[in-house]
């Protein structure tokens, strides 16, 4: 930006040289009198050439200052987002690492609790297989009892064949 300012520098500072070589043209112009009229017109011209060139040089100049706050205001802005940027990418890391961290000390309470219930698996086996059994006994008591309670003491004045028989059909 330095060589645009110089450069419109430039262009001001041969403007006001322009300005000035004008009002001399000007001035020897009216010394001459009516021979000088052609040319003390052209000089108006070159002078209002110049001064328009002045303040366009000027209002450059402002701009060009403006543009370059701007771009200092620009640069600090993107400086400030890569900073966050950078913040955050850390930051993520650090909450990346506790996640595996966390999933990590999950993976292994599970193969723990896994081996754990390997080794108790054939204990749980072994009680429900006695369990089972009891029940089988229980319900086996249970059928004598309720066969026993159907069974009628038998009539005595009966033949032994009839005996058995109503035992067995009772």
């Amino acid at each position: 930006m330095n060589t645009i300012q110089d450069i419109i520098l430039g262009i001001k500072d041969e403007s006001e040289n322009m300005e000035v070589i004008s009002l001399n043209a000007m001035v020897v112009s009216i010394r001459s009198g009516k021979e000088g009229q052609a040319f003390s017109y052209i000089t108006a011209n070159l002078k209002q050439s110049s001064k328009r060139l002045i303040k366009q040089s000027d209002a450059l100049i402002q701009y060009e200052d403006t543009v370059q706050t701007l771009l200092k205001d620009l640069e600090n802005e993107i400086q400030q987002v890569n900073t966050l940027n950078t913040q955050s990418a850390s930051q993520q890391k650090v909450e990346n690492s506790e996640i595996i961290a966390a999933a990590t000390k999950i993976s292994d309470t599970l193969h723990e609790m896994v081996n754990s219930s390997k080794t108790i698996k054939q204990p749980i086996v072994k009680a429900m297989e006695g369990i089972q059994i009891q029940d089988i006994i229980r319900q086996s008591l249970d059928d004598i009892l309720l066969a026993i309670q159907k069974i009628k003491e038998p009539d005595t004045s009966l033949t032994p064949e009839k005996k058995l028989e109503q035992y067995t059909t009772n």
